[in-house]
Protein backbone atom coordinates (compact mmCIF):
# COMPACT_ATOMS: atom_id res chain seq x y z
CA UNK A 1 0.00 0.00 0.00
CA UNK A 2 0.54 4.06 -0.04
CA UNK A 3 2.48 3.29 3.46
CA UNK A 4 4.96 1.00 2.68
CA UNK A 5 5.85 2.05 -0.72
CA UNK A 6 6.40 5.45 1.25
CA UNK A 7 8.88 4.10 3.88
CA UNK A 8 10.74 1.81 1.49
CA UNK A 9 11.33 5.30 -0.63
CA UNK A 10 12.13 7.39 2.31
CA UNK A 11 13.06 5.28 5.25
CA UNK A 12 11.15 7.29 7.50
CA UNK A 13 7.45 6.79 9.30
CA UNK A 14 5.53 9.45 11.40
CA UNK A 15 2.84 8.18 13.03
CA UNK A 16 0.45 10.68 14.90
CA UNK A 17 -3.01 9.86 16.74
CA UNK A 18 -4.89 10.61 19.55
CA UNK A 19 -4.67 7.26 20.96
CA UNK A 20 -3.14 6.50 23.76
CA UNK A 21 0.58 4.42 23.17
CA UNK A 22 0.52 1.48 24.76
CA UNK A 23 -1.22 -1.32 22.43
CA UNK A 24 -1.83 1.24 19.65
CA UNK A 25 -2.36 1.62 15.93
CA UNK A 26 1.07 3.13 15.20
CA UNK A 27 2.55 -0.18 16.74
CA UNK A 28 0.30 -2.22 14.86
CA UNK A 29 1.89 -0.34 11.45
CA UNK A 30 5.16 -0.67 12.71
CA UNK A 31 4.52 -4.15 13.12
CA UNK A 32 3.19 -4.55 10.18
CA UNK A 33 5.82 -2.94 7.77
CA UNK A 34 8.23 -5.21 10.00
CA UNK A 35 6.50 -8.37 9.05
CA UNK A 36 6.72 -7.29 5.53
CA UNK A 37 10.82 -6.82 5.42
CA UNK A 38 11.05 -3.55 6.03
CA UNK A 39 14.66 -2.55 8.34
CA UNK A 40 16.40 -0.10 9.46
CA UNK A 41 13.58 3.02 8.97
CA UNK A 42 13.47 5.57 11.39
CA UNK A 43 9.94 5.39 13.23
CA UNK A 44 8.39 7.93 15.46
CA UNK A 45 5.11 7.66 17.02
CA UNK A 46 3.44 11.07 18.29
CA UNK A 47 0.40 9.97 20.13
CA UNK A 48 -2.16 11.18 23.55
CA UNK A 49 -0.83 10.23 26.90
CA UNK A 50 -1.19 7.10 28.53
CA UNK A 51 -4.01 7.89 30.86
CA UNK A 52 -7.41 8.16 31.33
CA UNK A 53 -9.24 10.15 29.01
CA UNK A 54 -9.68 13.43 30.01
CA UNK A 55 -13.09 15.37 31.25
CA UNK A 56 -14.66 17.36 28.37
CA UNK A 57 -12.62 20.78 28.17
CA UNK A 58 -9.47 19.28 29.66
CA UNK A 59 -8.89 17.39 26.00
CA UNK A 60 -5.83 20.33 25.03
CA UNK A 61 -4.01 19.06 27.93
CA UNK A 62 -4.10 15.54 26.95
CA UNK A 63 -2.67 16.00 23.43
CA UNK A 64 0.58 17.29 22.52
CA UNK A 65 0.26 20.76 20.21
CA UNK A 66 1.69 21.56 16.77
CA UNK A 67 4.91 22.50 18.62
CA UNK A 68 5.51 18.84 19.55
CA UNK A 69 4.41 17.70 16.25
CA UNK A 70 6.59 20.13 14.22
CA UNK A 71 9.64 19.43 16.63
CA UNK A 72 8.88 15.13 16.11
CA UNK A 73 9.17 15.92 12.40
CA UNK A 74 11.95 18.05 11.99
CA UNK A 75 14.12 15.71 14.27
CA UNK A 76 12.41 12.44 12.27
CA UNK A 77 13.79 14.24 8.53
CA UNK A 78 17.73 14.45 10.34
CA UNK A 79 17.66 10.92 10.90
CA UNK A 80 19.93 8.53 8.77
CA UNK A 81 17.64 5.44 7.82
CA UNK A 82 19.66 2.45 8.68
Amino acid sequence: GPIIASVARTGRLLVVHEAHRFADIGAEIVARLHERGLHGFCARRLTGWDVPHPFPGRERHFLDGCQQLVAVGAALATQTPG
